[in-house]
């Protein structure tokens, strides 16, 4: 007997051949020696075959599965109506013979003792699958039942993938494009394929069509050409390189807002680049039609004029050029400024004199303000240290204090808070006596592995939630194997201690200089005290031994403040800050044999991350486009913006979209770059130096498998500093600038955009193949001149080509100038994106935190 099903929400019906068992029987998924029955073939997909919702795909093909192998189950079928059976999974593994007697015993067995299986509803009359169980129940008592032969000959339209029959078109399209999306994906590529081939006469463009980047190109070149003509507008509608346009259409675009501003702009760029190069004619220079259009690659916001044409704005302009427009031919009449072509050498000296003297009068207010707190109410043990300091404050108003002064400061400092230092209580071993023999088997192991986790909750709660909800076996010994010493101190000396030497890219210039004092000003008491209740008191210890415990009372942070406010107005810090220790955390799924499965952790001085803390707290400016580690939903945005794009682009607009992965990008920054892109910002000389000079000379000494070995950090940020966040983004936010001035995703109007940026997670959106490839080779570029690579094999990309009435999938052949490849996501597959799994087929879907979530409570409640 064949049953079929009606498919929800479309109104079709579809039909699967049955299994040949009992109505009511609970089955498993696969073998078992209870039930022999039909195999389905399964899809490509091994789920979903109710594109309505509620509805599974048939169970797939187990005949490669060894009948004494039962590790291959992987769903528990429950038939209803219920009928009391013996749990089939029991007796196949010889757990017992567990009776279920109703449907509600039979769910809490399966969830208690058989979690790692999914539990199916299935329906004994059409075979229709569920995994909710109230969708289930109360499909039961409406079912149809299996259909007629009559009815079942009109299913004439069958899938090629799996045994389900349609009795429409439009149903198997349906089916295909939820279950089988890559054997729907090639059905619309080749439908695409037949119309493009085909002599149809293709649909013509509507009047008031888009006006492409091209034409606006092709227009600003015509401008050069006819400039004084009195009609130019007919002169370009009769040159013939505008087809398609009406003469009422280029006459009306010359007359936007829009486009006039745009010319305007791209005249004053043209009068720039003649009046920097002194030896070119001006008349020859306006004739160069290879001029106007570069002003295309800088600005390509796009917007809508009220006709519905797609016009391009720009809303930056030259400070060095004067734009008049005449309002007769809407031509910009220009007016080339006066240049001072030398520099007098004397207007540096004065620059760098100014310099100094601001600096001089920055460090004064710094120390006045220091020292304008009351001193009577510290207790007298530490009024001798706070008077040292006081004096060392005092004493740099005239001269800075040098790198040697600094070094004695701390060092008095430091063996301060190294008396407050508690000692490691030794754990005590237990000796098992030789008479005892270890207990064996279950029992003892469930015993073992309940002591653990009781001792991890009572230590650090926390940590055991975290490993709980990662899926961290906690209860299993960590062994101690893996590369040796002497290979992973290769392998670190490779990444950090290589001296890079680049010539750093063109990072831009800021608009404004900010001032130094309203960079820094002076560190504050609550500053201080911000910073450290921020600080866990968990939080690591340094070479140093200092822990949050050593800092809390009142007078201790009143040192605290005094040395921070000592070491800004010097401009070094103690060289005992410079020393790190790093922490090798091996990665989850990782080869623990490979040097490159563990994660280093640097970690300074409590003191110098306290330091560094406030300091990036008064620093920190971040690019729009750069959402990791802003204090605000980045990663929520970002996810939010991913997903309307891929919307828009399956509607009409279509997208090309590459996902990058930088190679080591936090160990590989240059510390030749730091400066430049500080700079870029507009901070001033003295925070930079202070910046670059924290960065010279800085060692860390890593242990693994309880040796030690000692590495030069000559390039990286140290992942763990307050700091390496900031210095980060600086660097890479030229390079998000640069790439949102080029062309990108067309959302709406003047809203574009060309790449996604979370910390080192880079996303480029574009409408083609070919605007893409700009972008990417922007990237690769800026991170050549940078040293920094990208790891093609980790990349992906993929581009949705939109029709008519629908759009399908297929791959741009991205490569990167090396000749690598940069894989394909093809329609069955999915990337990970900020945690998330994005499906260039479905979108963002949630399928697989759904599944981690559940997984995730189930942990919980076994633990």
């Amino acid at each position: 007997m064949i049953s079929v099903a009606k498919t929800a929400g479309c109104g079709h019906s579809r039909v699967l051949l049955p299994r040949m068992d009992r109505a009511g029987e609970t089955l498993v998924r696969g073998w078992h020696p209870l039930a022999s029955y039909y195999h389905a073939p399964n899809d490509e997909q091994g789920n979903a075959s109710d594109e309505g919702g509620h509805g599974l795909a048939p169970p797939g093909n187990r005949s490669e599965a060894s009948n004494n192998n039962p590790a291959f189950l992987q769903e528990y079928e429950t038939r209803l109506p219920f009928r009391e059976r013996s749990c089939p999974v029991c007796l196949l593994t010889g757990g017992g013979n567990f009776m279920s007697l109703t449907l509600g015993e039979e769910i809490r067995h399966v969830r208690e003792y058989h979690t790692s299986l999914q539990q199916i509803f299935v329906c004994s009359s059409c075979r229709k699958r569920y995994s909710n169980k109230h969708s289930a129940v109360t499909h039961v008592p409406k079912c149809p039942g299996p259909l007629s032969p009559a009815i079942l000959e009109t299913l004439v339209f069958e899938c090629e993938a799996c045994p389900m029959r349609f009795s429409t078109q439009v149903g198997l399209s349906q089916h295909q494009r939820h279950v089988h999306p890559i054997l729907r994906n090639e059905a619309r590529q080749r439908a695409s394929q037949a119309r493009v081939v085909s002599n149809s006469p293709q649909p013509q463009p509507r009047a008031y069509s888009s006006w492409t980047t091209e034409e606006i190109e092709i227009m600003f070149r015509l401008e050069v050409r006819f400039q004084g003509k009195p009609r130019i507008a007919k002169e370009m509608f009769g040159s013939g390189e505008l087809p398609g346009r009406t003469l009422k259409q280029i006459r009306d675009k010359r007359n936007t807002t829009v486009y006039k501003r745009r010319l305007q702009v791209a005249w004053a760029r043209v009068v720039a680049e003649v009046t920097a190069n002194e030896g070119e004619d001006l008349a020859r220079g306006l004739s160069n039609e290879s001029v106007l259009p570069l002003f295309l690659d800088t600005a390509d916001d796009v917007e809508t004029d009220p006709q519905g044409e797609c016009t391009t704005s720009v809303a930056i302009a030259h400070d060095n050029s004067e734009v008049v427009s005449d309002g007769v031919a809407n031509r910009p009449l220009l007016c080339a400024p006066e240049t001072n072509k030398t520099v007098d050498g004397n207007i540096e000296l004065a620059v760098a004199a100014r310099i100094v003297e601001d600096e001089s009068r920055w460090r004064t207010e710094v120390v006045r303000d220091a020292l304008s707190s009351p001193l009577d109410r510290l207790p007298s043990g530490v009024r001798n240290l706070v008077a040292t300091l006081c004096a060392r404050l005092e004493e740099a108003i005239a001269d800075p204090p040098s790198q040697q002064i600094i070094d004695e400061i701390y060092e008095v400092v430091l063996s301060f808070f190294s008396a407050k230092i508690v000692p490691a209580q030794t754990p005590v071993i237990r000796q098992r006596s030789e008479g005892r023999r270890r207990a064996r088997g279950r029992r003892a192991r469930r015993q073992y592995e309940y002591a653990r986790t009781q001792d991890l909750y009572r230590r650090e709660p926390g940590l055991l939630a975290k490993y709980v909800r990662d899926g961290t076996q906690w209860t299993v010994e960590p062994e101690q194997h893996g590369p040796t010493v002497s290979a992973m101190e290769e392998f670190y000396r490779s990444i950090w201690d290589v001296e890079t030497t680049i010539n750093p890219p063109d990072m831009g210039s800021p608009d404004v200089s900010v001032p130094l004092e309203r960079v820094l000003s002076v560190i504050s008491p609550a500053e201080v005290e911000r910073q450290i209740k921020k600080t866990s008191n968990k939080s690591a210890a340094g070479p140093d031994s200092i822990t949050k415990r050593c800092i809390s009372t009142r007078s201790d942070r009143e040192i605290i403040r005094l040395l921070f406010n000592l070491v800004m107005v010097a401009g070094v810090q103690p060289t005992y800050w410079k020393k790190n220790r790093t922490t090798l955390i091996r990665k989850e799924g990782r080869d623990p044999a490979r040097s490159d499965s563990y994660r280093p952790i640097t970690i300074g001085s409590m003191l110098s991350r306290l330091y560094w803390g406030v300091l990036d707290k008064k620093l920190r400016s971040f690019s729009d486009r750069q959402k990791g580690f802003v204090s605000e939903a980045g990663c929520y945005n970002n996810v939010q913006i991913l997903r309307e794009v891929l919307k828009l682009s399956k509607e009409r607009r279509g997208l090309t979209m590459v996902q990058l992965d930088v190679t080591a990008a936090f160990d590989t920054v240059p510390h030749q770059a730091i400066g430049p892109a500080l700079r870029s910002r507009g901070l001033p000389d003295a925070v930079i130096r202070m910046v670059e000079e924290s960065y010279s000379g800085v060692t860390t000494t890593a242990a693994h498998n309880g040796s030690h070995f000692e590495v030069p950090i000559r390039r990286g940020v140290k992942q763990g500093d307050p700091l390496s966040p900031f210095i980060f983004n600086a660097v890479l936010d030229p390079l998000l600038r640069s790439l949102e001035q080029m062309q990108g995703f067309a959302i709406s109007g003047d809203c574009r955009v060309a790449c996604l940026g979370f910390a080192d997670d880079l996303v480029l959106l574009a409408n083609s193949p070919a605007v893409a490839g700009l972008l990417l080779r922007r990237v690769e570029g800026y991170l050549g001149e940078l040293g920094m690579k990208i790891s093609a094999p980790k990349c992906t990309s993929f581009e949705i080509v939109p029709q008519s009435k629908s759009w399908y999938l297929r791959d741009p052949c991205m490569s990167l100038q090396t000749g690598e490849i940069i894989p394909y996501t093809d329609p069955g597959s999915s990337l990970k994106y900020l945690g998330m799994q994005v499906s260039p087929w479905d979108g963002i879907t949630l399928a697989g935190m759904q599944n981690e979530l559940k997984d995730c409570l189930e942990r919980f409640a076994y633990v």
